[in-house]
């Protein structure tokens, strides 16, 4: 899984999972992309104007237990826009 959206909700989910299980173990973890930017992928990098999404933003999250997550974030990040 490369840096897009899907890599770094795996990402963001395995830090998650590390940090509330209790272990001596240490973790590397390499995310490996192949262009320069990390983040918007394939699917999220688009330039048409047609390309929609199949589902309403609210319900986009990287956190399954959070489906409003994405939506929290993009008005908390509208707020710090000057």
């Amino acid at each position: 899984i490369g840096g897009g959206a899907a890599g770094i909700s795996t990402l963001y989910q395995l830090i998650e999972y590390i940090n509330t299980h209790e272990s001596s173990e240490i973790y590397h973890i390499i995310l490996i992309e192949k262009s320069d930017d990390i983040g918007p992928g394939l699917a999220y990098s688009t330039q048409s104007d047609t390309h929609l999404l199949n589902l309403p933003f609210s319900k986009m999250s990287p956190v399954p237990d959070q489906p409003d997550h994405f939506s929290k974030w993009l008005a908390d990040e509208k707020n710090g826009i000057k």
